[in-house]
């Protein structure tokens, strides 16, 4: 059963080429708010689901961006 409270939000970022795919992934399992996310190696993109009551997107951005 899916929990109707839960405030989400998604957002789609591009990916630099040169990004540390394993680290990147274990910061975002880390990070508080973090509900999902998915790497596309292929187009460049990450998805991530995330609440935004516990985590902002310059947040991920920052962690992307990293």
């Amino acid at each position: 059963m899916i929990n109707q409270n839960l405030a989400r939000a998604r957002t789609i970022l591009r990916l630099d080429k040169q990004v540390a795919t394993a680290l990147l992934e274990k910061s975002l399992t880390r990070m508080p708010g973090i509900v999902d996310f998915e790497i596309n190696h292929v187009g460049g993109t990450i998805r991530v689901d995330y609440d935004p009551q516990k985590v902002t997107f310059d947040d991920i951005q920052n962690i992307v961006k990293k």
